[in-house]
C-alpha cells in the first residue's frame, strides 16, 4: 500500500511489477534513501526464507530478489531494523528464530554499497536480554541505536553506541517509564530531538498511549508462535 502525503492523506493499493517475496508477516524492512528502494528481510513465510528483496520505487515500482555476500542471518521474524546513514548500511537487532520461536539479541549489519554484504556485529561487554519486536530507532545526533521493550517482559532502555566501535549501554531514563510492551512502533523526531513510541502489547493488553523519550536523557527465551 502507498499513502500520498501531499494534501489529505490517501491510501491506494500499489501493484509492483517483478517477483515479490512470498506472503509473510513479521519481516524486517527499511527505506534505503540513496537508492530509493525498500529492503525486506525475513519474516514468517511458513518456510526457511532468509533471502533479501528490494522494492525499487523510482519510476515503476518493481520487486526483485537481491544477491548478497557473506553469511546471511538465520531466518527470523520480528527483528527490528533501521538504516544507518553514516555507514550506508542496514542494522538489525533481535528477533525470533523460525521455526523454534527462540528470541535473539544478535546485531547484524548489511552493507549496501556495491553487492550487499552481511556480517554479524559482536560488541564487547553486556548485552540486552534476548527479545523480539522491540521499539528501535537510530539517533543521528549521538550516532547510536536506541531500543525499548520487546518480548522480554522488561522496561529496559538500551543504546548501541556505534562510534568509535559498537558497544551496548544500559540507560536509566528519568520520568515515568512506559509499561513493558512488545510490538510498539517508534520514530526519531528530529525537530524536538526525541524518540516517540506508540502502541504495542503489554501482557495481554494492547497499548494506545503515545510515549516520548527526550534524547538528551541518558543514563534465550521461548516464545509462543503468533
Amino acid at each position: 500500500m502507498d499513502d500520498a502525503l501531499a494534501g489529505p492523506p490517501n491510501w491506494t493499493k500499489a501493484n509492483p511489477a517483478g517477483t515479490p517475496p512470498s506472503v509473510r508477516y513479521g519481516a524486517s524492512a527499511i527505506y534505503d534513501a540513496p537508492r530509493d528502494r525498500l529492503l525486506v528481510f525475513g519474516g514468517d513465510s511458513q518456510s526457511a526464507d532468509n533471502a533479501l528483496y528490494e522494492l525499487s520505487l523510482a519510476g515503476t515500482m518493481a520487486w526483485s530478489p537481491l544477491t548478497t555476500s557473506g553469511s546471511a542471518p538465520i531466518t527470523r521474524t520480528y527483528a527490528a531494523a533501521v538504516y544507518d546513514p553514516v555507514r550506508d548500511r542496514m542494522l538489525m537487532f533481535g528477533g525470533q528464530l523460525y521455526p523454534t520461536f527462540l528470541a535473539l539479541n544478535e546485531v547484524w549489519e548489511l552493507s549496501l554499497s556495491g553487492t550487499p554484504a552481511w556480517s554479524q556485529i559482536l560488541p564487547p561487554g553486556l548485552y540486552p536480554n534476548p527479545r523480539d519486536d522491540p521499539a528501535m530507532i537510530y539517533d543521528p545526533v549521538r550516532d547510536r541505536l536506541l531500543i525499548y521493550g520487546g518480548f522480554a517482559n522488561d522496561q529496559e532502555t538500551w543504546a548501541l553506541n556505534l562510534a568509535p566501535s559498537p558497544m551496548w549501554e544500559h540507560l536509566s531514563p528519568s520520568g515515568q517509564l512506559p509499561s513493558a510492551r512488545t510490538g510498539a512502533r517508534a520514530i526519531y523526531d528530529g525537530l524536538n530531538d526525541r524518540m516517540l513510541m506508540y502502541g504495542g502489547m503489554s501482557g495481554s493488553s494492547r497499548c494506545r498511549t503515545p510515549s516520548r523519550g527526550n534524547r538528551s536523557t541518558s543514563g534465550v527465551h521461548p516464545r509462543p508462535h503468533r
